[in-house]
């Protein structure tokens, strides 16, 4: 009496969700700063795990004063796309010399 029929369901990958920004008012004070601000916006509870180790990020760690390029990108997981990333410039800011008192 009934037909059965096979389906096939196909489930797209997620575009990927991660935008990197760099962190502003940085100034020197002889401490190590990070550069920039990695944000998971409107992912499926848990998967921030997932998306920070498929996350590279290189050159976002200084301590001097200074101008610097971080660059970024993301991998492919099981349910996000890839995104290529890119750079960002980063500006530690030269620390202000305390006025000697007369």
């Amino acid at each position: 009496h009934g037909t059965t029929k096979e389906i096939t369901w196909t489930i797209a990958k997620a575009a990927n969700p991660v935008r990197v920004s760099a962190v502003e008012g940085l100034v020197y004070d002889a401490t190590e700063k990070t550069l920039v601000a990695i944000v998971y916006n409107g992912i499926v509870e848990g998967d921030n795990t997932i998306l920070a180790a498929a996350t590279h990020v290189e050159n976002s760690k200084q301590t001097n004063a200074g101008t610097y390029t971080v660059t970024w990108s993301v991998d492919a997981t099981e349910n996000y796309l890839a995104n290529a990333g890119g750079t960002i410039t980063v500006t530690i800011a030269k620390a202000t010399q305390p006025r000697e008192s007369p």
